[in-house]
């Protein structure tokens, strides 16, 4: 077993300590001599630093990054052409696209990663449940980061049934999303008795059931998880609190089974919110926050921008990111976990770094315009 796989198979979620730090240290400096002596541009970025292999969790501070935006002008790859099983793009409609390419190990990881993620959030199970997905079908968005995160996220229980909101129009080139149809998908989803999943942005949601009286009653199991795209076509954003309340009251389902997720593409990691709505750092990450003029790490409590580290990434080399997302970091969560977490300010720089969810926002406008 790889020092990757000892690090997925072996900790918890959520584990600290110095079991957990020795198996993250360990795969990094695996992942690390890897994209070294197979990556070019990694190689010649890494030696403009002064260290390379860790050897403790605070070394990271010092640690080679690569900016977020550098995918969106060059494709890196650490493996061969004939390797590649799918590369994904950050962007949804428009705009620039990053292609980020995902081999076999790479996608083996990140599969065990987000069972063991969802696992532990008791939202895997084994009865059959129908999938209302408020994200781009993935049968033509294949290679769209948000319909691939979603697909997988298919897979924690068995699919009855399962319709995708953002379709893809052939004759206008362009995705369309049909709040009425989504609406008629539920009242036959809820007929059928059937848990309920609903996945995606959860702006398309709130706006279909804030069109409707109806009130629905699905079974305890079902579950909401949202991902991006919280504003509005208005460009409101809804308030996470009161978008969990008015969930519950319409589809009677428990607010601790709405939960909400933070990604990237770029990434890979899904950090899932606990019932405070705070996004846990997992064993398989690390997060350190940094000033974004002069770089320097910023203590707890104060907003910079993110670097994330995770060492499952094989196919290319991300395995220090420097983000354009603003945050600050805390510890001592009510929720119980010893795991530091994260609270988003938002996209940082004078221009938006343009991903999925951005560019789903914009589609949610166009369509709410034509309506009128």
């Amino acid at each position: 077993m790889n020092e990757n796989m000892k690090l997925i198979e072996t900790c918890s979620p959520h584990e600290t300590g110095k079991k957990a730090d020795k198996h993250f240290i360990m795969a990094m400096n695996e992942s690390f001599d890897f994209h070294y002596y197979n990556n070019d541009i990694f190689r010649k970025n890494a030696d403009t630093f002064d260290i390379s292999h860790l050897k403790k969790i605070k070394d990271l501070e010092e640690y080679p990054y690569i900016f977020v935006n550098f995918f969106k002008s060059h494709r890196l790859s650490s493996v061969t052409d004939d390797l590649i099983k799918i590369s994904l793009s950050s962007s949804g409609t428009g705009g620039h696209k990053s292609y980020h390419p995902l081999d076999e190990e790479s996608l083996e990881r990140i599969k065990k990663i987000v069972f063991y993620s969802f696992e532990e959030a008791g939202l895997i199970s084994n009865k059959p449940h129908n999938y209302l997905c408020f994200t781009y079908d993935p049968n033509v968005a294949k290679d769209v980061g948000t319909a691939f995160s979603d697909k997988l996220l298919t897979n924690l229980t068995p699919i009855s049934n399962e319709y995708y909101a953002l379709k893809f129009n052939n004759k206008n080139k362009e995705f369309e999303f049909d709040e009425k149809e989504c609406l008629k998908i539920l009242y036959k989803y809820e007929k059928s008795g059937l848990p309920l999943r609903i996945l995606g942005f959860p702006a398309y949601i709130w706006k279909v059931l804030s069109s409707t009286n109806k009130t629905f009653n699905f079974p305890k199991e079902s579950a909401i998880i949202t991902g991006g795209g919280w504003k509005l076509h208005t460009g409101e954003e809804v308030e996470k609190s009161k978008f969990k309340q008015m969930i519950a009251y319409k589809l009677g389902i428990s607010p601790d089974n709405i939960r909400d997720t933070y990604g990237m593409v770029e990434h890979g990691i899904p950090y899932l919110d606990c019932k405070y709505n705070n996004f846990h750092i997992p064993v398989y990450s690390r997060i350190l926050i940094r000033d974004p003029l002069s770089l320097k790490v910023m203590k707890e409590g104060e907003t910079g921008i993110m670097q994330l580290f995770t060492p499952y990434m094989h196919s290319f080399p991300a395995i220090s990111l420097l983000s354009t997302d603003k945050a600050y970091l805390k510890t001592n969560c009510p929720c119980g976990r010893k795991t530091p977490y994260f609270v988003l300010m938002g996209r940082g720089g004078v221009k938006k770094h343009k991903g999925c969810a951005i560019n789903a926002a914009e589609l949610l406008s166009r369509m709410e315009k034509r309506s009128k």
